[in-house]
């Protein structure tokens, strides 16, 4: 972030859009625009080293059919308790079978990716969305620890993290994205952990400031 040329482009950006044409304190325009800076560097980051490990995968066309989804059923991975993980395809009535999508992989079906609506007030009418991921090359599936839960990620990070266990570089924003899943990647970024991330980049930015330039 201290390299000359990202701090010309955070500086510029912050001086001309957020400042000169929004209107926003220069000090507060640097701090934005550095926190977004911090967030486009780590996850792009985080894609390159997720395309190194796997391969990318598509929704499959259609619905799946009742055999494609017990074949996920029987030698896939389930998320477990819905309400923390997402739904799952062990959960009944989680989701409905129309949202429940096929993912290919050189033309082969390698496991499913499945949302609802965030059953939470508010959240509900915005259309937040559950997340979840079935992989058949996954052992175990990845878990948030309830207690670190909207401290290290979301069941949407959960879900990436589920898919680049198989060997798969999509995340929710490849596969099917909704507005909340752009958030969560922004604070928490592609698999987790990244809420101290923004935090540092906002401090540092705070006590770098120098000035409008």
């Amino acid at each position: 972030m201290r390299i000359p040329a990202t701090q010309f482009a955070i500086k510029t950006i912050a001086d001309t859009i957020l400042d000169d044409a929004f209107g926003m304190s220069p000090r507060a325009a640097y701090i934005v625009t550095s926190v977004a800076a911090a967030i486009v560097i780590s996850c792009n980051f985080e894609k390159a080293l997720a395309n190194v490990r796997g391969n990318p995968a598509c929704v499959k066309k259609g619905n799946l059919t009742d055999a494609e989804i017990d074949q996920l059923r029987k030698n896939g991975q389930f998320l477990g308790d819905e309400n923390v993980f997402g739904p799952s395809l062990e959960t009944k009535g989680a989701f409905e079978k129309a949202k429940i999508k096929g993912l290919m992989q050189d033309g082969k079906l390698v496991g499913s990716y499945q949302t609802r609506t965030l059953d939470v007030p508010l959240l509900k009418q915005l259309g937040a969305q559950h997340s979840s991921a079935n992989a058949l090359k996954v052992a175990t599936g990845a878990k948030i620890n309830p207690w670190t839960y909207a401290t290290w990620g979301t069941c949407q990070q959960a879900t990436n993290l589920t898919l680049l266990q198989a060997g798969i570089s999509s995340t929710i924003l490849d596969l099917g994205a909704s507005w909340d899943m752009y958030v969560t990647t922004a604070v928490y970024g592609n698999y987790g952990g990244m809420l101290s991330n923004r935090i540092h980049a906002g401090f540092n930015a705070n006590n770098n400031y120098e000035g409008k330039y």
